[in-house]
Order: C-alpha cells, then sequence, then structure tokens
C-alpha cells in the first residue's frame, strides 16, 4: 500500500513580497485609526479627571459653609492649599511627590480624592530625571489663579461660593488642563490685556487634538476646542518658552478672560 506524502511548496519571493505589501497596506489603514481611538479614550479620561476635581472642590466649600479651597502660591511645601507642588523639569522631587497631592496634611482636596492619577493627564508625556532613573510628572491641571486668591489689583478674586456673580458659576472657569511647558505653581495665570496687548502667561494644553478640557464653578466640565494656532503650541520641555509672547487678537484668550474674572 503507498505512504500518502503531503507535498509542502515553499513561498515564492514574489508570493512573499505581496503578502508584505498587504500586511503593511492593513497596517496603514488601521494604524490611525487605532491612534484616533487612543486619543479619544485618553481624552475622556482627562475630562473624567478635571469632573472629579471639580466634584472635589465642589464638597470642600459644602463643607466649610461656602468658602473655597484655598489657592496658595507655593514654591516649597509650606503653604496649605488644594493641593502643593512646583513642577519643572529639574531633578526637584516635587515633580514626582505624590503626597504633596493626596496627603491631606498639605493638600485641601486630599480627603475627597484618595488617588493621585486623577491629577495627571494620560496625554501629559513630560518625565524627569532623578537619580539616573525616569518619572513622570505628578501633576497637569492647574487652578485658575482669580479663585481661592486674596487679590488680583482690578479684577474680582472669589474666596467663597457666594462671591461668584459674574461671571456666573456656569461661565467661570475652575480647573484646566494646562500645557506641561507651564505647569509650575499651582495657578494657572492669566492676563486680561486686550486687543493688541493680549498675550498668554500660561497656556492650555491641546494635546487632545487641539481640544482644551475646562471645569466650571457650577460643576460641569467640557472640552473646547482652540480656534487659533498660536494657542496650539508644540511641547518643548522648556518652561515657560514663550510667555509674555504678543498673540494680539487671539479668539482664545478673549475666551479664557471671559471665563477667568471681572473688574470689580
Amino acid at each position: 500500500m503507498k505512504t500518502l506524502q503531503k507535498r509542502f511548496r515553499a513561498f515564492t519571493l514574489i508570493e512573499l513580497l505581496v503578502v508584505v505589501a498587504v500586511i503593511a497596506i492593513l497596517a496603514a489603514l488601521l494604524l490611525p485609526a487605532l491612534s484616533r481611538s487612543k486619543a479619544k479614550a485618553q481624552g475622556i479620561v482627562c475630562l473624567n479627571n478635571v469632573k472629579q476635581l471639580q466634584l472635589a472642590w465642589g464638597m470642600y466649600a459644602e463643607d466649610n459653609r461656602g468658602r473655597l479651597p484655598p489657592n496658595e502660591s507655593v514654591t516649597l511645601p509650606n503653604k496649605f492649599s488644594w493641593v502643593q507642588g512646583y513642577l519643572n523639569y529639574t531633578s526637584s522631587t516635587q515633580n514626582t511627590n505624590t503626597q504633596l497631592l493626596v496627603d491631606p496634611a498639605y493638600a485641601a482636596l486630599a480627603p475627597y480624592i484618595p488617588t493621585y492619577h486623577v491629577y495627571r493627564c494620560p496625554s501629559d508625556p513630560t518625565t524627569v530625571t532623578i537619580s539616573g532613573s525616569t518619572y513622570p510628572r505628578v501633576r497637569s491641571y492647574g487652578m485658575n489663579w482669580a479663585i481661592g486668591w486674596p487679590s488680583l489689583g482690578a479684577y474680582k478674586t472669589f474666596n467663597r461660593q457666594s462671591e461668584i456673580t459674574g461671571p456666573l458659576p456656569s461661565n467661570l472657569f475652575v480647573f484646566i488642563d494646562q500645557h506641561p511647558d507651564y505647569i509650575s505653581d499651582i495657578h494657572f495665570h492669566m492676563n486680561m490685556g486686550t486687543g493688541n496687548a493680549m498675550t498668554f502667561v500660561d497656556y492650555p494644553a491641546s494635546h487632545h487634538a487641539g481640544l482644551g478640557v475646562l471645569s466650571f464653578a457650577d460643576g460641569h466640565a467640557e472640552r473646547h476646542k482652540w480656534q487659533d494656532d498660536r494657542t496650539r503650541i508644540p511641547i518643548q520641555r522648556i518652561a515657560h518658552f514663550l510667555s509674555g509672547l504678543p498673540s494680539p487678537n487671539n479668539p482664545d484668550i478673549a475666551w479664557l478672560q471671559e471665563r477667568y474674572s471681572a473688574l470689580k
């Protein structure tokens, strides 16, 4: 009885090249879609982070008879505030110290947010090197400087919920996803100049396909599309590298100014 033998034929070079080409085409078609899906998911997480910060901010006020969380300027961890820590690109351990976010001895929001992960946007790529090892920085968000701060000269500051009458709570932003190169102290600062005098002090983040992420004093959070290319600046890993650069008639600055504070 004859033994049946299977014959196996090797791929020819042309067939192999065809297979490789098909795989390359499929990858080219699928990878952008996967990248967009990942970016969308990261944007949703960032929005949820800011929403949680806003809820904690509101709960603190409820527990303190309408007094808003302090927003003190903190270079070193020595003043009680909503969180503490000064971030930059040096080897300072404040860049990585999660205790300044979740320890109630330092952070007013700590009793309401037990995990430090909420303070970092998943799209924030920035790291620091300490003792030869690389670590992610711990915070991506800042608070409107007009909230919880004693005085801004001719402009209103808000230290109690009852003081938020103009802008209205639905139109006063509290937390903002901040451009990584402008995360330093815990504030988001604005220059209130108009027209040709418009400048950014701190830039908002725009790594969610040109979208900013903010929360507001009435409790809602939203994504906002930045309109001007001068707002959507790349990450350079250089602290405040364009701060004070004129950006005349920038509609994004005007939009933020309306939601930052108002003349007394």
